[in-house]
């Protein structure tokens, strides 16, 4: 048997997308969590520590891009 089998390109795309969707629920629930940091003080420390999750969005952005190239690494299931 050559090649991959028939499904597994389908389930990369799959998990993909469910990785994609977590990624960006969890940032989400991040800012809204600093915003209501923010809310609740009111104060330069609160702003100071939205800096984290600014980092968190570029993280996910890198962790976008390398869920969509891992299938080139060989010997990754």
């Amino acid at each position: 048997m050559l090649g991959r089998p028939a499904g597994r390109r389908h389930n990369l795309r799959l998990r993909q997308g469910q990785i994609g969707r977590a990624l960006a629920a969890l940032a989400a629930l991040a800012a809204l969590a600093a915003l209501a940091a923010v809310a609740a003080l009111g104060s330069l420390a609160a702003l100071a520590a939205l800096v984290p999750f600014a980092a968190l969005g570029a993280l996910q952005d890198k962790a976008a891009l390398a869920v969509r190239f891992v299938h080139l690494v060989p010997g990754l299931p």
